[in-house]
């Protein structure tokens, strides 16, 4: 192989931007020290039918089997869904493919992964400017796909060398950026220029291609665009002087600019800013934010499509400039986003995209591909690309869309770009957003958790009725309490909820030092619980078979109880099982009637209906809320941390609405407790006697505890180890016996 492209190498500093999220490693699926192999075998009739395809828009996947061969891993998967991928790769000579492993196998996944891009590079010398591109973006400290490069056959047949890219959808999320995956993750494709349609957020389910500008990628069962257009109009139609303090609360402004600042060095024009295209925006479920995360960065690095010089067009002036780019032009008007951008690209010249780290990139990817790359019977078919464009390419232009060797970009963009730029300004005090995780009003403590710290350590404050703010302790990230890990960027501090006066909510903000206001948009928080009536009644977490849902299976479900005097809207209520995402799953826009009930199935499969939870219960005990927006906030209407429940066997309160709990043998699932839940004295080995009786009772074995409650759930008659007791000035009536051998019934004559 020519060596030409050895410049003078420089010894490249292992030096990484601070992120916000750590990079997750490549893993065995990614190999980066050999190209591996991926056999796809499938039907020749079936293949047929997938290559005719060829249609925007056309998404049927084909059963194939999958297999992936390398030195670490050698793994087959007999049913995967096959296809093609793209948009206008759709009609090359050299195909794109997606590999689905949960299309025929309800939950699959291969090494974490439920789906595959493999990227043929048809258009591209080189064939790796994508993976050099995503690279870099790890190396900045981006939010960035895994990739490898890998060499395909179908059906025996060599199809020659792809680029193997993790798919971003909900695993891609939970992976490298929330721990999660559950927020609503859009894929934005052309047009997506983010203008504002207008407040109503259907306005933004606007179609092109046959699909969706702005789609919904996953949470389709809820189909809500409200969040997405909050956010458009907020970029669009928030004045300028106030765009910052609006904008930070929904985007994360700053991990934005970094990716734009260097989307312009890479030459990314098939992106946001100048193609309004190839993008996703996901709801962040810690922060609350969305994040911007880049898709497709193949034509990179100087390829070119529209007579542009990208090696040095203006950075400030990048976009599109004939048509509306709100995300990049609106973000460079402000002074303060200008300041940053500009501090970002001075950075990544630095260390990221130096000419040092990628040329030596350059060179070991084309040694590592150069035998798959050349024996690739498909590389020359679309645009004739020789033996020797692929060996040049790091260093020479092939002309046409190729204007520029790789290197030589590089040089040109790095040069222009340092006698284009502002001069470098400090550091941007970045606040990359927090929230406020609390058990109130079940205990006085909760806990500030923020990310991406600014340069000077910041402060939390918190608002009290008086007005004014108060220091409330420094944020801390050395593992000591309540901080859980030391140096992950997540950075906590301890509040006391006695300190708030009992008030009913708080403000809390971030400030970066005790005589300074805090940064924008403080977060509401609640000390009280809402006195809404409305309660969590009843649960079954081990459901075999004893209750069958709409589909006829034995799933886990929970029941809500309206105790009010008037109808409950449930619409902005959300029910969780974790603190950190209290509207991890909105409720249906339904109404509960007066002493009704409201039946969901906790199975963790919301796309059957509206009445499946996205989350399922646990049969050893959770923490499960029900919560209400307010304010900006959220508002625990009722929570039960419920123990393990055994087999079958549901846990409700003894009455409706009661405050106490009890296990029940036979239960009611969308249907009063009152009578039906507790056993019959006949049942239990533990009875209680005489029954009926006129007050004096004994019970068969000794009881550590013992509480008689009436039928609206009150204690009424408390005991300690005994073995009877005197009731006798209670009125006539249906009680509850209770104790930690049982509940019975018993009745008062």
């Amino acid at each position: 192989m020519r060596k030409s492209l050895l410049l003078l190498l420089l010894i490249c500093r292992a030096l990484f931007l601070s992120a916000q999220f750590t990079q997750v490693p490549y893993g065995l699926a990614f190999p980066q020290d050999e190209v591996p192999t991926i056999r796809i075998t499938i039907p020749a009739d079936t293949l047929e039918a997938l290559l005719a395809g060829g249609v925007q828009g056309d998404d049927r996947e084909y059963s194939a089997t999958f297999r992936f061969e390398s030195s670490g891993l050698t793994q087959t998967f007999q049913q995967v869904g096959f296809r093609l991928r793209g948009n206008t790769s759709l009609q090359a000579a050299k195909k794109s493919f997606k590999v689905s492993f949960n299309t025929f196998v309800r939950g699959g996944d291969w090494q974490g992964l439920e789906k595959l891009n493999l990227n043929g590079s048809h258009n591209d010398p080189s064939m790796i400017r994508a993976k050099l591109a995503w690279d870099l973006m790890r190396d900045c400290g981006l939010t960035a796909a895994r990739t490898g490069f890998v060499k395909l056959y179908i059906n025996n047949e060599y199809k020659g060398l792809y680029t193997n890219v993790e798919h971003i959808d909900e695993e891609f999320c939970e992976k490298h950026i929330d721990n999660k995956g559950t927020g609503d993750l859009f894929k934005c494709l052309y047009p997506a220029t983010l203008e504002y349609l207008g407040s109503n957020p259907n306005l933004y389910k606007l179609e092109a291609g046959n699909r969706r500008v702005y789609e919904l990628t996953n949470n389709q069962y809820l189909d809500d665009y409200t969040q997405f257009a909050r956010f458009v109009t907020i970029l669009n139609e928030t004045p300028l002087e106030s765009l910052p303090c609006s904008l930070e609360a929904v985007f994360n402004v700053h991990r934005y600019l970094k990716q734009a600042a260097l989307d312009v060095l890479l030459a990314n024009w098939d992106g946001y800013a100048f193609n309004k295209n190839n993008f996703y925006l996901y709801q962040n479920k810690k922060t609350g934010l969305f994040e911007y995360i880049p898709y497709d960065v193949d034509n990179t690095f100087g390829i070119d499509w529209f007579g542009v010089n990208w090696a040095t067009r203006n950075p400030y002036t990048w976009s599109n400039n004939q048509e509306p780019r709100p995300l990049f032009q609106r973000l460079l008007l402000v002074p303060a986003y200008r300041s940053a951008f500009t501090h970002y690209m001075h950075a990544f010249l630095q260390s990221g995209f130096t000419f040092s780290n990628i040329s030596n990139k350059v060179l070991s990817y084309l040694e590592l591909i150069e035998e798959a790359a050349l024996a690739d019977p498909y590389r020359s078919l679309d645009y004739g690309f020789t033996a020797d464009d692929f060996q040049n390419s790091g260093n020479e232009a092939w002309g046409a869309h190729v204007p520029w060797g790789i290197l030589p970009y590089c040089t040109a963009r790095i040069d222009a770009a340092l006698s284009q730029l502002d001069d470098n300004p400090e550091a941007p005090q970045a606040w990359m957003g927090f929230q406020v995780v609390h058990d109130f009003p079940y205990s006085s403590e909760a806990k500030v958790i923020a990310w991406g710290k600014p340069e000077n350590a910041p402060i939390v404050w918190v608002w009290n009725q008086g007005g004014s703010w108060t220091l409330g302790g420094e944020l801390r990230d050395d593992g000591q309490f309540p901080d859980e890990q030391a140096s992950d960027g997540r950075f906590t501090a301890s509040m006391d909820g006695n300190a708030f006066n009992e008030a009913e909510s708080v403000l809390v903000g971030i400030a970066s030092s005790a005589t300074t206001e805090p940064f924008c948009s403080p977060r509401r928080i609640f000390i009280q619980q809402s006195e809404l009536p409305v309660f969590i009644n009843e649960l079954m977490a081990d459901n075999t078979g004893v209750v069958l849902d709409d589909f006829g299976r034995p799933s886990d479900w929970l029941e809500l109880y309206n105790g009010s005097s008037v109808p409950f809207s449930l619409s902005g209520k959300f029910l969780s099982d974790d603190p950190e995402d209290p509207a991890k799953w909105p409720l249906p826009i339904n109404t509960i009637p007066v002493n009704g009930f409201e039946l969901f199935w906790a199975d963790g499969q919301p796309e059957l209906n509206r009445y499946h939870t996205s989350f399922s219960l646990n049969a050893d005990g959770e923490d499960l809320r029900l919560y209400q927006q307010n304010q900006g906030g959220y508002q625990v209407i009722d929570r039960i941390l419920f123990p393990a429940v055994p087999e079958n066997r549901s846990y409700g309160r003894l009455s409706d609405g009661s405050a106490f709990w009890v296990e029940f043998g036979t239960p009611s699932p969308d249907a009063s407790n009152q009578i039906v839940g507790i056993e019959s004295p006949e049942k239990l080995v533990w009875r209680v006697f005489p029954n009926p009786s006129n007050g004096h009772i004994e019970w068969s074995a000794p009881v550590q505890w013992l509480k008689i409650m009436d039928a609206a759930g009150r204690v009424v008659l408390q005991r300690g180890p005994s073995k009877y007791c005197d009731a006798s000035h209670l009125s006539p009536g249906l009680y509850y016996v209770l104790s930690e051998r049982g509940g019975v019934k018993w009745i008062k004559e």
